[in-house]
């Protein structure tokens, strides 16, 4: 944290219970790879998720009052504690509070803004949980530097980089059409449908990418790249009409989708 210790951050660093943040993500997002960040949230200090007694329901209706409008009443909650040193704070646990699953997860604020400071081939499905959220408890504006880092982050990051990743996800993005398109071949509908769906969002991913969007989750980066419902042939003519992508103006879907991440 920046600035000199005040006495109410060096109290909360004296019970190693130091969240700042409450943020709400939507587990149709991809799971966590490897440089991934954790998929949110931050939790006001006055929530106590320990004991008997533990302020869940506090908890999820503070996300609720802060989620995206179209979330839906029984829409799965994913909570994450950022602390001030690892291995503090509450243990991570599942509850189901008022009919919701509530996932809650622990991470320091160090590790987090390394996760900032990362960038991989999920980026347009992680940018959001640090450039557009809503903070409730933030009294150092801790929350602000970690909005900070990762705009630096994507400052610093030349086109180079961005197509590297997005050639990556364009790989992943090809071989998944193409193992759906075998499992089809092979009757295997259900299997099928699952290897579309996982390259329907590698090819949204590799449009994020090259045009520094980001989307708030996979269906929102599916529907506005254009892909959401897209058949198997279509899909397969997109992938292959746009081979490895070299250049920064090269977009498999067009500008324009989402939300486009501009270093401030």
């Amino acid at each position: 944290m920046r600035g000199g210790v005040t006495l109410g951050l060096a109290a909360l660093r004296a019970t190693g219970f130091g969240a700042l943040v409450l943020l709400i993500w939507n587990p149709a997002a991809v799971r966590l790879g490897v440089g991934d960040a954790p998929r949110l949230v931050l939790l006001d200090a006055s929530l106590s998720m320990t004991g008997h007694g533990g302020q869940w329901r506090a908890a999820l209706d503070t996300a609720r009052a802060l989620a995206h409008g179209d979330e839906a009443e029984d829409c799965e909650v994913r909570l994450v504690v950022v602390t001030y040193r690892p291995g503090e704070g509450p243990r991570p646990a599942t509850r189901r509070i008022d009919g919701v699953i509530v996932d809650l997860g622990v991470i320091s604020a160090e590790q987090y803004l390394g996760h900032a400071r990362t960038l991989s081939t999920s980026w347009p499905l992680a940018a959001d949980q640090y450039l557009t959220t809503s903070p409730t408890y933030d009294p150092d504006s801790w929350y602000q530097l970690l909005r900070d880092t990762h705009l630096s982050r994507l400052a610093e990051a030349g086109a180079g980089e961005f197509t590297a990743l997005a050639r990556e996800a364009w790989y992943d993005a090809y071989s998944a059409q193409v193992r759906a398109r075998q499992l089809a071949t092979w009757h295997d509908l259900d299997a099928g449908l699952v290897a579309l769906s996982t390259a329907r969002v590698g090819a949204a991913l590799v449009d994020g990418l090259l045009s520094r969007t980001y989307f708030r989750d996979a269906p929102e980066a599916v529907r506005r790249t254009g892909l959401a419902g897209a058949p198997m042939a279509e899909l397969a003519e997109r992938i292959a009409g746009l081979g490895e992508p070299r250049s920064r103006n090269v977009f498999l879907c067009g500008a324009g989708s989402g939300r486009a991440a501009q270093p401030e």
